[in-house]
C-alpha cells in the first residue's frame, strides 16, 4: 500500500449494522463482503505479508496471509487466545471457502483444512 493513501471503508444501501466486515491488504474495509469481493480479495494479495481479515467482532475473526516462500496461512480465533487455530494450504480456493464458511457460519468449512491449536506466550508479569 503507498505511504500516503488513506484505506476507504465500504459500506452498501441498506446495511446499518454489519454482522461482518473484510480487511483488504491495501487497509480497506468492506461490510457485508460478497463470495466474489472475499475472492478478489483474496486475488489482491500479491506480496508477502499480504492479509485479509474477516472479522465478526474483536474477538471473533478468521484471517490469512501470503507469501511467495510458503503456503497460505489461515487461522481463526472464536473469542479468546485458548480457541485460536491455524491451517495451512497451497490452495487459495480453499482459504477462500474457508474465510466465506466462517464469516457466514456455512457448515462444513471447520473441516476443509486440517486446524492446529495456536499456543501463545503467557504475557510477561
Amino acid at each position: 500500500m503507498a505511504a500516503d493513501r488513506v484505506p476507504e471503508h465500504h459500506t452498501f444501501p441498506g446495511v446499518d449494522s454489519p454482522s461482518v466486515r473484510a480487511t483488504a491488504p491495501d487497509g480497506d474495509v468492506w461490510d457485508e463482503p460478497s463470495e466474489d469481493l472475499l475472492l478478489e480479495l483474496l486475488n489482491d494479495c500479491q506480496y508477502d505479508g499480504d492479509f485479509v481479515i474477516v472479522e465478526k467482532d474483536a474477538t471473533h475473526f478468521a484471517q490469512t496471509a501470503w507469501s511467495s516462500r510458503q503456503p497460505w496461512v489461515v487461522e481463526y480465533r472464536n473469542g479468546s487466545a485458548d480457541e485460536h487455530y491455524q491451517a495451512r494450504t497451497e490452495d487459495k480456493h480453499v482459504v477462500h471457502k474457508v474465510l466465506l464458511g466462517y464469516a457466514y457460519d456455512l457448515p462444513g468449512w471447520e473441516t476443509l483444512v486440517d486446524w492446529t491449536k495456536v499456543e501463545f506466550e503467557p504475557p510477561p508479569e
